[in-house]
């Protein structure tokens, strides 16, 4: 992730200093279109989310959160 990304659900920054995969505000891309669901790894398919973030949403869609950052490929 370049730029300063934010969660798109949650709307916090996303620290990208953080390199344990495991932290919960480690840095993920979330599939707007969940595999479950037919989704791809195609780039318009993916925005940034929290990795503690992503694991509670699952396979919902995710909430109405306005994305504030758009530099974060």
């Amino acid at each position: 992730m370049a730029g300063n990304p934010v969660c798109v659900e949650c709307g916090q920054p996303i620290d990208t200093s953080i390199t344990d995969q495991y932290d919960p505000g480690y840095g993920t891309a979330d599939h707007k279109v969940p595999y479950s669901q037919g989704g791809t790894d195609a780039l318009e398919n993916l925005q940034p989310m929290h990795r503690g973030c992503n694991l509670a949403k699952h396979s919902k869609p995710h909430s109405n959160v306005i994305r504030r950052s758009r530099d974060w490929v």
